[in-house]
């Protein structure tokens, strides 16, 4: 297992704000999409980051910079192309072709996921 790879495993992810974790978590991890708001805060499109931002997720954009720059690899955000990469990246190591339920998180790829047993959030 590369550097790299230790460290994804045991990134701490208890500061990064609640709304956004388990999203960044998947991003980091395996390379998921995120949706325009986070794609635009990974990709330091600030400016589209707010205009897309929910009433929950507006105020804490610096809270989820800071933990971006204290906590996530360097090499998975900071400009749209960084994003790209890391996206293509993930998706194509080993560690992202592993099954999840092999692993600690609560998802499933079936377009849903199940956070602490509430259900599909999108049904």
């Amino acid at each position: 297992m590369s550097l790299e790879e230790r460290y994804i495993e045991n990134i701490d992810y208890s500061k990064c704000p609640e709304s956004v974790r388990d999203t960044l978590k998947l991003y980091i991890t395996y390379g998921f999409d995120t949706g325009d708001f986070l794609y635009y805060v990974l990709s330091n499109n600030l400016a589209r980051a707010f205009y897309n931002a929910d009433k929950i997720n507006k105020p804490i954009i610096e809270d989820i910079l800071i933990w971006l720059y204290n906590k996530a690899p360097s090499s998975c955000w900071g400009s749209p192309e960084k994003v790209a990469e890391w996206i293509d990246s993930r998706k194509s190591t080993s560690h992202s072709k592993k099954s999840m339920a092999d692993n600690d998180a609560d998802y499933t790829y079936d377009g849903t996921y199940d956070i602490q047993g509430r259900g599909n959030l999108w049904a």
